[in-house]
């Protein structure tokens, strides 16, 4: 932005009048011209219901959002500690307890494990709402650091892991793609805060954006902050950044409680071809020796036999076709970074 244009840095905010609240009443027959009955300010009556205590008199608002907003993390409202605790858990185990994570109600799943809920959401609250903390709490858990390969007879007596005998492999997710990449190639920026960035795409990946490209996605000048992580990325409404689109981001628009997971052609077609990862492919592989560099990078293991014999005819291959062993070494970091063991946690 250009020195002495823009507007100046302000914050949005809603207050009340006074301490006496605009009165609300129930339109009769839909008309906001004819009043019925008034509505007293009150909690959710299918949550419990209850009274708001009237506020001081010295006070200059309602203070009616205040006392929702205590009322929401109070210790006698043991839902939103509960919502908490099972979205995170869903973050790490692919599915929550509840398995539907936008409704508690009578309608919902019951819980897989009801005592652990209870427990989680307790020692959530305990600990001063710290999600860091939930985090670690859950990390450290044997039901998270197991492995993902199943019992024998997991398969028949509980084919959905509802009692997690073993992890459930999950792909990474789509921003979780972009940074991995960028953090086995060396060159994921690690930089926090600031405004959102805005990388280069090809001019094919420009396919329905509404307007002039160059003002609607206008590319941030210094190129070091193009590989900053994807959550620093402009997210537009109207057009989702392509690789993440292909890798199921959600689309901005609906409410998102749980991301589909689908496999389709573009997703192959965008690791395989993009420039993105062509241009960290090649950065990756002026960075490493040899195929055994490339793989403790990428897969932090070296190759099997069988993956050496193969590895080392794709090399020779591709330095004969491609004109040099950077370039073969180049399209070997491309082939890893499109494995299943890399894009899958397990």
């Amino acid at each position: 932005m250009y020195a002495g244009y823009g507007a100046p840095l302000i914050a949005s905010g809603v207050t009340d009048i006074s301490r006496e609240a605009p009165k609300t009443f129930v339109a009769l027959r839909g008309n906001p011209d004819t009043p019925g009955e008034e509505v007293d300010p009150g909690y959710l009556t299918c949550l419990g219901g209850g009274e708001i205590p009237e506020p001081p008199l010295h006070a200059k608002t309602s203070q009616r959002r205040k006392e929702l907003a205590e009322w929401i993390v109070s210790t006698d409202n043991p839902l939103t500690a509960r919502v908490m605790v099972n979205r995170i858990w869903q973050g790490h185990f692919g599915a929550g307890l509840v398995r539907t994570p936008s409704d508690f109600g009578t309608r919902a799943n019951e819980a897989s494990h009801p005592e652990l809920l209870d427990w989680l959401a307790t020692e959530f609250v305990r600990q001063g709402w710290s999600v860091k903390q939930l985090h670690r709490l859950i990390m450290t858990s044997d039901a998270y650091r197991r492995g993902a390969n199943p019992a024998e007879d997991v398969a028949e007596g509980d084919p959905q892991n509802l009692y997690l005998s073993h992890m459930n492999r999950r792909r990474l997710r789509a921003e979780e793609i972009r940074d991995a990449v960028l953090h086995v190639t060396g060159n994921l920026n690690l930089q926090m805060g600031g405004l959102p960035v805005v990388p280069p795409l090809e001019k094919e990946e420009f396919y329905g954006m509404i307007g002039n490209p160059k003002n609607a996605w206008p590319v941030s000048p210094n190129s070091e902050e193009h590989n900053r992580r994807s959550i620093y990325l402009l997210s537009k409404r109207t057009f989702p950044h392509p690789m993440l689109e292909a890798f199921d981001r959600q689309d901005g628009v609906l409410s998102c409680s749980r991301r589909n997971e689908s496999t389709t052609a573009p997703q192959a077609l965008t690791l395989l071809n993009s420039r993105f990862m062509v241009e960290q492919a090649r950065a990756l592989a002026a960075g490493v020796d040899t195929a055994d560099d490339a793989f403790k990078k990428v897969l932090a293991r070296l190759p099997s036999g069988q993956e050496r014999v193969t590895v080392s005819g794709f090399l020779d291959r591709q330095t004969e076709n491609r004109g040099g062993r950077k370039e073969a070494l180049a399209e070997l970091a491309r082939v890893l970074m499109n494995s299943n063991e890399f894009l899958y946690v397990d």
